[in-house]
């Protein structure tokens, strides 16, 4: 058959698919039709096999995928490939999350906004249920936008300001916006988006928060300030301890020599020390000395 012919189109029936699908869980073929793979036909045939493993093997309801499915069951019946291939696993869940697949195929379950997701993400890190953020979750535009809100939710639930000085005062000091961050779990975005706490904080505010229009100006300038001072620091210090080397590679063999006989004669001063840590010229010395000056004699 002509195949390049525009009216031709590969056909194939849905229980086909599920009958691939059925034998490849009895382990009779690796894997599915081409079909299941193809953009424009992919979806729909991803779609009616899991739906399909859902309500035949494990008679779960709607709710039952987005609360219930796990990594553990994804292996057990075979899914990974018609998930990892056809829907996109959003930045906010760790590859052992699925709970965006009973979304994918149930739309109506998803009750969350996508900023409504980001911050269940990060007060989970921050409560310790989640060890870390997802992978990619502060990657790009959409995740600089993620790190925007964590900082809000941050300064709103832990900070709770009273003015936008308050938070220039805390942020505009590196070593102090550091520690504050570290403490609150979003030092990550600081090292993989803005670069100093205060960048971070200037990024986040909106125009219309903005009680000073020179106030991110004068922070920015302190902290150039503050830089050059350390900088200036670092300079001297790393100048003595070059002198230093310097000097001690500038030392002769008959230098080092000398320095060796010096210690020598004085440690042969010492030789005639007796036990109790005298020489021999002040034992002589106090046994001649006139005791009178120690005890009253004359009655």
């Amino acid at each position: 058959m002509e195949t390049n012919n525009i009216l031709y189109k590969p056909f194939i029936l849905p229980e086909d698919i599920l009958y691939q699908y059925d034998e490849i869980l009895l382990g009779n073929r690796a894997n599915c039709s081409t079909l299941v793979s193809a953009k424009e036909s992919g979806n729909k045939y991803t779609d009616a096999i899991l739906n399909y493993c859902f309500d035949k093997f494990l008679r779960w309801t709607p709710q039952d995928v987005v609360n219930g499915l796990t990594k553990e069951i994804v292996t057990q019946f075979k899914l990974a490939p018609f998930i990892e291939k056809r829907i996109t696993r959003p930045p906010e869940f760790d590859e052992w999350e699925f709970q965006f697949v009973g979304w994918h195929l149930y739309p109506e379950t998803c009750t969350l906004s996508n900023d409504e997701r980001v911050i269940k993400v990060y007060m989970e890190v921050v409560d310790g249920k989640r060890k870390r953020f997802p992978k990619a979750f502060f990657d790009e535009t959409a995740g600089e936008r993620r790190a925007f809100i964590c900082f809000r939710v941050m300064s709103n639930e832990f900070i709770q300001p009273t003015s936008i000085k308050q938070l220039y005062d805390l942020f505009g000091n590196e070593q102090k916006g550091r520690q504050i961050l570290s403490k609150h779990k979003l030092i990550v975005p600081v090292r993989s988006i803005f670069g100093t706490p205060l960048h971070y904080l200037h990024a986040t505010l909106e125009d219309e928060w903005l009680e000073d229009e020179d106030l991110y100006e004068r922070y920015m300038e302190k902290a150039r300030v503050e830089a050059q001072k350390n900088s200036i620091a670092d300079a001297c210090q790393e100048s003595d301890v070059q002198e230093k080397e310097e000097y001690d590679d500038g030392k002769t063999d008959e230098d080092e020599h000398d320095d060796i006989n010096e210690d020598d004669n004085y440690n042969d001063d010492d030789d005639d020390d007796d036990e109790f840590g005298f020489d021999e010229g002040q034992e002589a010395e106090t046994e001649d000395a006139d005791m009178s000056d120690y005890f009253d004699i004359s009655y």
